[in-house]
């Protein structure tokens, strides 16, 4: 019962101040409408992004792209030297870190990422190796406060949960200076500080226990915030936690500074909330870091975001050899060209036309008389015909083999004859043509070529003795000697297809 009587008591108290927040607006509205109308003096301080005579410009674009390599890390820092309320005996102290989740390191252009370690409100020390130890010498008597966040190559701060560290210690005795309240919102100054050779600069700065703008809104109970940055005296203010990049710096010795106010404009009370440092601008520099502001492409730029990159090494440019200057010479005169005379061919002797041969007139041949057809009876050899073909063999006794496969043979080819010229008839010869002839030498004339064959013919015909040839005009006999012995023809041999 009780409880729920507190809800609406409650609910009626926010509502009574949401409302009393609505009228105190209304008023401030309505009391600038009036001092405007009346031509009052307008507030010193303009909620702007940048003063008059300098601007605020987007960062280069050779840092956003390298940024975008950062996205995976999420650093985690953590003090363990001094320890949180320790008292030490000397006047220098040696702060040592533990680092996660970020490589730290400093590559060859001089750049990397790193810590910034400030002691109470000084210039920041950078520490490029999670190993080393930075010691803080000529330390006052009294308390002091150490802060760290990690910070990216180009001096850019995490904002991460964990990237930040702080511990308080004390040098002989303890006092109340240089000590910040733990629940309170806190301003860590980081840049610009140092020296600088190119523009645009970069503006950033590290918030401790600053609540989000949008619970502020939603919670009244909540103090709303705001940062205002005054450079060489012309102020504007910040409403959002991230870096800016300023342009309009004069040339030599400038001046930042930045305060932690509230919505109201009024200062939020704490140790570091105030903090104002110098810089020194001179345009024309050739660092890295100016470099990469003036937008120039840089090689192996990469080397600066990983550890583990390897820079290319040049290539050695070819030297051009030295060429020895040709004397120049003379053209040489050009005679004109004595063409020969054509020399007169010799005739060639026209050889003497060949007297044309009597014409041979055949004699008259006598026809030769019918022949009987007489139908001879089949004769018997007495003795084998001699004949290159057929070499009868003596009789063998047979014996019986398998049958096996006849094999075709073809017949050999038979020897062309060639026509002999009958004897009574004499050819008639004709002049030949006459051909001119390209020389007087004639080429001996070519004998034809002789087969195999015809060799064996007249071999065959010179070792036969030359028979009578049989009288055809008498009749034949009506017997025939018996022949001496039977010609046998061997079982093996197959005529000829």
């Amino acid at each position: 019962m009780w409880a729920s009587v507190m809800q609406q008591v409650k609910r009626l108290s926010q509502l009574k101040q949401s409302w009393r927040k609505f009228g105190v607006g209304m008023i401030a509205i309505a009391f600038v409408f009036l001092l405007s109308a009346c031509g009052g003096d307008k507030p010193t301080t303009a909620k702007s992004k940048a003063p008059v005579g300098m601007s605020e410009v987007s960062p280069p674009a050779e840092i956003m792209r390298l940024s975008r390599f950062f996205d995976r890390y999420e650093p985690q820092i953590k003090i363990i030297s001094p320890t949180p309320d320790q008292v030490i005996t000397d006047n220098k102290v040696a702060v040592s870190f533990e680092i996660k989740d970020l490589p730290v390191f400093k590559s060859d252009l001089g750049l990397g990422p790193h810590i910034h370690v400030i002691l109470d409100n000084q210039e920041y020390r950078p520490l490029y190796n999670s190993s080393d130890t930075i010691t803080f010498d000529s330390l006052t008597p009294g308390t002091h406060t150490l802060r760290a966040f990690a910070s990216r190559p180009w001096h850019e701060s995490f904002k991460n949960e964990g990237a930040y560290a702080q511990v308080t210690f004390h040098a002989f005795a303890k006092t109340g200076e240089n000590t910040p309240s733990p629940q309170s919102p806190l301003l860590t100054y980081s840049r610009p500080v140092g020296s600088y050779g190119a523009e645009p600069i970069m503006l950033d700065f590290y918030l401790k226990n600053a609540p989000l703008h949008l619970a502020a809104l939603e919670d009244a109970g909540v103090t709303d915030w705001q940062i205002r940055a005054t450079v060489n005296g012309k102020s504007f203010l910040l409403e959002n936690w991230q870096p800016i990049y300023l342009t309009g710096f004069k040339p030599g010795t400038n001046w930042v500074s930045l305060e932690f106010l509230d919505a109201q404009g009024n200062p939020i009370l704490n140790q570091f909330n105030s903090t104002a440092h110098l810089i020194e601008y001179q345009p024309g520099g050739q660092d890295t870091l100016s470099r990469l502001m003036r937008g120039e492409v840089i090689a192996d730029i990469e080397s600066i975001i990983d550890p583990t990159y390897v820079a290319k090494k040049p290539e050695p440019e070819a030297t051009p050899e030295s060429i020895e200057p040709v004397p120049a010479t003379k053209p040489a005169e050009v005679k004109p060209e004595v063409k020969p005379e054509p020399k007169a061919e010799k005739p060639l002797p026209v050889p003497s036309q060949p007297e044309p041969a009597p014409e041979v007139k055949p004699e008259p041949v006598a026809s030769p008389e019918p022949k009987q057809n007489v139908k001879p009876e089949p004769l018997k050899l007495t003795s084998p015909p001699t004949s290159p073909y057929y070499n009868p063999k003596p009789a063998q006794t047979t014996t019986t083999y398998p049958r096996r496969k006849l094999i075709k043979r073809k017949r050999p080819p038979e020897p062309k004859t060639t026509p002999t010229a009958d004897p009574t008839t004499v050819p008639t010869v004709s002049p030949e043509p006459e051909t001119p002839t390209k020389s007087l030498e004639q080429k001996p004339e070519r004998k034809p070529k002789i087969s195999w064959l015809e060799k064996i013919r007249h071999s065959s015909s010179q070792s036969q003795p030359n028979l009578p040839k049989p009288d055809l005009s008498q009749s034949p006999p009506t017997s025939l000697p018996k022949p001496d012995a039977a010609i046998y023809l061997p079982e093996t041999l197959t005529a000829p297809e």
